[in-house]
């Protein structure tokens, strides 16, 4: 009974950590509370709650068949999840450890691994690697790529989920996992030592007529340097345009973002601004003088969303950009992560963000200048992979690559 007691005030202090958050940052005006009810006389945490938790843990304790069991973690992260869950915001979660490990490493874009990209077939399950990044341990190892993976460490990989595979595939660095492939119809084991693996994020190619392409497929922390590195080298290779394909790419870090367009347009060109529940408006503009000379489009589609859509409704707004494809998601509002002192975060909406026309497209989207009927984008695979003709041929590719010879005509 002490111990449950006891374990109920780790709780409930578990609890009020993470409301007193909630509450400072409502009195600070940082938190969207659109689609929070919350009166204006109240707390999110009071007294009532604090009772009603404890109650409900003493049913449980008195009559829950297996009380002794229960994992005092995993119900811990249960109820923190549950307050999220319970703010009304879509966009709100609760990481437990492991979980905010990982959503780091994603932040990050780097992870201790070998440096594999896999699919698994929709029709037999199976896995086959149909990336592998250049000097991985995977490379290194012998990986090719069509091999399928048949087990790992000796476990059979024919009930496993991608979600299994890719933990067992990744672990600390230094440490190593054993492969079992089938390639031509013959079973080859490798041991590969992993190691820490940049993500790969944004591919560039030169394509016809001197048009540089680079597509981003997220914003990490790791796309600030890959980005300017590839608009670096087209420069250098004489690109005249630049097409930059958004297509998938679900957003990302604001801050990561800024960065990139601030590689794009000269200094003091608005980008966006955001506002609190208070209203408080905070501006960003360019930083610095460096910037590309050459025509711009971009490429979206309904999955462009969030830092995407900074980034495009920045370009198309400050009349640097066309817009070619088909209506954007419309995120136009942005989160926060709070770490806590046990290694869980916190993470939910704080304000909106709206374009240098004065418009918040969330809910709404961005409307392209030129809409067409396949919007659909190479996996980025396909595009390290691939031939520029595979490219070209995209509708949206060779819609932008006609369009821009017209405008040079």
């Amino acid at each position: 009974m002490e111990s449950w007691k006891s374990f109920l005030k780790g709780v409930i202090t578990t609890l009020t950590v993470i409301v007193v958050i909630l509450d400072i940052l409502i009195f600070m005006g940082k938190i969207n509370l659109n689609n929070i009810i919350v009166k204006s006389d109240e707390h999110v945490y009071s007294s009532e709650v604090e009772e009603k938790v404890s109650v409900v843990c003493d049913i449980i304790e008195k009559y829950y068949l297996k009380s002794d069991d229960i994992d005092k973690k995993t119900f811990t992260d249960s109820i923190c999840a549950g307050i999220l869950r319970g703010i009304g915001d879509d966009y709100a979660a609760y990481f437990n450890q492991t979980q905010a490990i990982e959503k780091q490493e994603e932040i990050n874009g780097s992870y201790s691994g070998i440096g594999v990209i896999v699919s698994q077939a929709a029709s037999s399950g199976a896995f086959y690697v149909t990336g592998i990044y250049e000097s991985s341990p995977a490379s290194e190892a012998g990986i090719k790529l069509g091999d399928q993976i048949i087990k790992i460490n000796e476990e059979p990989t024919s009930k496993m989920t991608m979600d299994d595979l890719v933990s067992k595939v990744k672990g600390e660095t230094g440490t190593s996992v054993d492969l079992t492939v089938k390639r031509k119809k013959k079973k080859h084991t490798f041991t590969v030592y992993r190691r820490q693996i940049e993500s790969t994020t944004v591919v560039s190619k030169m394509l016809k007529d001197d048009v540089g392409y680079i597509y981003i497929s997220g914003f990490d922390m790791v796309t600030i340097n890959q980005f300017n590195t590839a608009v670096d080298e087209l420069e250098k290779a004489g690109m005249k345009s630049l097409i930059i394909d958004l297509r998938e790419n679900g957003g990302g870090l604001l801050n990561v973002v800024l960065s990139v367009i601030d590689r794009l347009l000269p200094k003091d060109e608005m980008v966006c601004y955001t506002k609190d529940k208070k209203g408080t408006e905070v501006t960003y503009r360019t930083e610095d003088n460096e910037k590309v000379s050459v025509p711009i489009t971009i490429l979206v589609n309904g999955h462009t969303a969030s830092a995407s859509e900074v980034l495009t409704g920045c370009l198309r707004d400050n009349g640097y950009a066309t817009v070619i494809g088909s209506q954007t998601f419309g995120k136009g509002i942005v989160q926060d992560t709070y770490d806590l002192s046990d290694g869980t975060k916190v993470k939910f909406t704080v304000s909106e963000y709206y374009t240098p026309a004065d418009v918040c497209i969330h809910g709404v989207g961005i409307t392209p200048d030129i809409k067409i009927e396949d919007d659909t984008g190479l996996s980025i695979n396909e595009l390290v992979i691939g031939e520029n003709s595979l490219l070209e041929e995209n509708e949206a590719v060779a819609t932008a690559l006609e369009n821009i010879r017209k405008e040079n005509e």
